[in-house]
């Protein structure tokens, strides 16, 4: 079998794998994962060869745009874990969300919007912490679960805010009790392929409904059960072979369920740089119940139905940028893309300003409880112009996420061969390979091998060239096109 050494061009490089660095997890930068589209020809074609092949970078967290009581939990985590900030921080958000349920919101076009958020961290097992990030998260509501432990089974039942796995019919059940509860699920793939099952239809639907806050009443022979005001929150985890494997119909991705979720993919994980040293034991537990002194306990005593109001520059600015990101977007002609942008911009901006602005003013809501001038905290209470732009970076963190689930869900179920092949010839070859260690590599078929690299061919995306190999016989040189190299290997480097 010949190989790329094989090859008598002096200027060709020996196959190697790109190096990867690791980054400190508390980056200072924020990265675009997506480059905005030219009007010039040659910029099209390459914006358009980057969008279908390049490798994504994970965004990462600029800890000077973020609200203090975030940056203050992962102070405290990263601490202890060399996990992804942004990982640990998709996982703590549905446990925040979760103590505010649908005591406050904000009303957009004459609908209330909760703060409830659906989460999911997507990444290799064993090495990207997600269950971890999960287990710390859970460390803030310890405290106040572990109290309602120490009561009857039954006013556990109605009072607690963690749920795990649960029929529909049970679900419904807790619900009708206790409106405001977090789904905790350490396999969001597996709970997918359960809703599909004949004794959970309509599973689905029906918590999508919920998490737009929709009133339900459930009959069944024996009674009926009303759910009110239902502020769901979900924080899940899984992998990315078994979300591809449970979530691949274009049905499934426009069907509204994922779209209100928020995403963290990691990707890239460079096994060397990966924390095996031993950590000095600190009291996380301890520590992270502060959360739930300072913080929760407060949120959990709001009287229901508290409306949260903005500023007239905020009306402002929030139409502008709306309209500014939506242009932005819709260049990229994507269905799937657009309803994410739909489901994020027109409803967790309002979440993220809820939970930012009740943290900030932690100090002030308590003195209202104590006093009984809620209704006067709220009336006072605005979100401003800080709050608005730290609930638009958290925004755009989690947009830029977006096109990585895309790639597992819709993009790559069309152009996997081609990727697979740009996989290999980077990490592999370094870019050029001839046509007999490139097939061999990457384990096609023939045909199949011939389809995709006439595709990639055809697309510009790699290029052909004729060398001799040693024995002076001709042979065909497969060389990437340098920017589609250049972003994989940057992704790497980024890692």
């Amino acid at each position: 079998m010949k190989t790329s050494d094989d090859i008598r061009t002096p200027d060709t490089p020996v196959a190697q794998s790109p190096e990867s660095q690791a980054k400190p997890g508390l980056a200072a930068s924020d990265t675009n994962a997506l480059t905005t589209p030219s009007d010039h020809p040659a910029a099209r074609n390459s914006t358009e060869l980057l969008n279908l092949f390049g490798r994504r970078r994970n965004p990462e967290l600029d800890l000077s745009k973020l609200p203090d009581f975030l940056c203050r939990y992962l102070e405290l985590a990263c601490q202890n874990t060399d996990a992804r900030p942004g990982l640990l921080m998709t996982a703590f958000l549905p446990f925040c969300s979760v103590n505010l349920g649908s005591r406050v919101y904000m009303i957009n076009k004459a609908l209330k919007i909760y703060p409830n958020l659906w989460t999911c961290v997507i990444g290799r097992s064993g090495i990207t912490r997600k269950t971890t990030a999960l287990r710390y998260a859970g460390y803030t509501l310890q405290p106040y679960v572990a109290e309602l432990r120490k009561n009857p089974v039954e006013f556990y039942d109605e009072n607690t805010p963690l749920l795990n796995a649960v029929t529909l019919s049970k679900l419904m059940s807790y619900l009708s009790v206790n409106s405001t509860r977090l789904f905790v699920h350490h396999e969001l793939s597996g709970w997918l392929l359960e809703m599909n099952k004949g004794y959970n239809a309509g599973y689905k639907q029906a918590i999508t409904e919920l998490y737009d806050g929709v009133d339900r009443t459930v009959a069944t022979q024996q009674r009926s059960e009303h759910i009110l005001a239902p502020a769901l929150s979900i924080a899940a985890a899984s992998t990315e072979s078994w979300l591809y494997a449970n979530v691949g119909s274009r049905a499934e991705q426009l069907g509204g369920f994922l779209q209100r979720m928020l995403f963290f993919v990691v990707r890239d994980i460079d096994p060397a740089s990966i924390d095996l040293s031993f950590r000095p034991s600190t009291d996380l537990e301890h520590e992270l119940e502060l959360f739930e002194r300072e913080y929760f306990r407060y949120w959990r005593e709001i009287p229901e139905d508290q409306e949260l109001r903005v500023n007239e520059d905020v009306r402002e600015l929030r139409d502008a940028l709306l309209t500014e990101r939506y242009r932005k977007w819709l260049r990229y002609d994507s269905d799937t893309l657009m309803s994410y942008f739909t489901r994020v911009y027109d409803g967790h901006w309002f979440k993220f300003c809820i939970l930012i602005t009740l943290a900030r003013f932690k100090d002030e809501l308590a003195e209202a409880l104590r006093t009984h001038t809620i209704s006067q905290f709220f009336y006072d209470c605005r979100v401003d112009m800080d709050i608005a732009l730290q609930a638009f970076y958290l925004y755009d963190f989690y947009l830029e996420n977006t096109p990585a689930i895309l790639d597992l869900l819709d993009e790559q179920d069309k152009l996997s061969g081609e990727r697979r092949i740009i996989e290999v010839l980077v990490n592999k070859f370094n870019g050029r390979a001839t046509h007999s260690a490139l097939m061999n590599s990457v384990h096609m078929r023939k045909k199949e091998f011939r389809e995709n690299i006439e595709s990639l061919i055809e697309r510009e995306a790699i290029r052909v060239e004729t060398v001799l190999s040693r024995n002076n016989k001709p042979c065909r040189l497969y060389v990437l096109d340098g920017e589609l190299l250049t972003s994989w290997k940057s992704a790497a480097l980024s890692t």
